[in-house]
């Protein structure tokens, strides 16, 4: 029997990285019911000010924390790569696939960060991307209950031409803020 570790590197990190954006966002959740309750209370100290509506429905902090939290993961596995590098103990081979993986950890930012910005310069406000060998991930801001399916196939087409991956691998999911 053969065991692909890459598979399961990449499966993990899919997990990973999943469970790190659900974990956000519970979080965000919980601080926003937080502000409403407190904000609740004061409004009903003062009920003849005008309550103004937000224009924008969501909070851009679900991505600016994910992209935070991915600097931070990223570093960390960079520091762990660089040492096995710079390890005397380490065998040649163990050092030229960490070499390897700092390169492809290098090449998959540069990549996150020229197709975030492809996203947003076809107008969505805000975006993550994670892009994992076997997958890319997209996580996008909409206030509807969905993003039109005709869409949702034009984002999935223009990130895997700069993701290199076919349209079938990238995943969009829909962030309701």
């Amino acid at each position: 029997m053969v065991i692909n570790l890459r598979r399961i590197a990449a499966a993990a990190g899919v997990v990973i990285l999943l469970a790190v954006i659900y974990l956000i966002g519970v979080s965000f959740l919980q601080a926003g019911e937080e502000k409403k309750d407190a904000k609740t209370e004061v409004e009903a100290e003062q009920p003849l000010m005008e309550k103004k509506e937000p224009k924008v429905k969501y909070t851009r902090g679900f991505f600016a924390e994910y992209r935070m939290e991915r600097e931070r993961v990223r570093g960390e596995q960079v520091e762990l790569l660089r040492e096995m590098l710079n390890n005397p103990n380490v065998d040649e081979k163990s050092r030229a696939a960490a070499a390897a993986h700092l390169v492809q950890i290098s090449e998959a930012l540069e990549q996150e960060i020229k197709t975030e910005a492809l996203i947003i310069a076809r107008g969505f406000q805000d975006c993550v991307v994670i892009i994992q060998p076997q997958c890319t991930v997209v996580v996008v801001p909409v206030q509807t209950s969905s993003l039109p399916l005709d869409q949702e196939e034009e984002l999935k087409k223009a990130v895997s031409h700069m993701a290199g991956c076919p349209p079938e691998n990238v995943s969009v999911i829909v962030h309701h803020g």
